[in-house]
């Protein structure tokens, strides 16, 4: 099992602007986002090792409010 150290999300809106980041804490597996400054529409996230930048999972967001 992968170490959680220095994790970090990165959301991005349609055209690839980040509009959110946060770095996780140590053994987090859940992450609560307001979404109050997105607004509705697609968004694709990453999911990345800090230290080595390799991106460990990228999935799309769908927020329809």
């Amino acid at each position: 099992m992968e170490h959680q150290q220095g994790r970090k999300v990165t959301i991005f809106n349609v055209l690839g602007v980040k509009v959110y980041e946060e770095v996780l804490k140590t053994g987090a597996n859940s992450l609560r986002i307001d979404n109050q400054n997105l607004g509705d529409g697609i968004y694709f996230y990453t999911l990345q090792n800090v230290s080595t930048s390799e991106i460990i999972d990228k999935q799309k967001v769908i927020i329809s409010k």
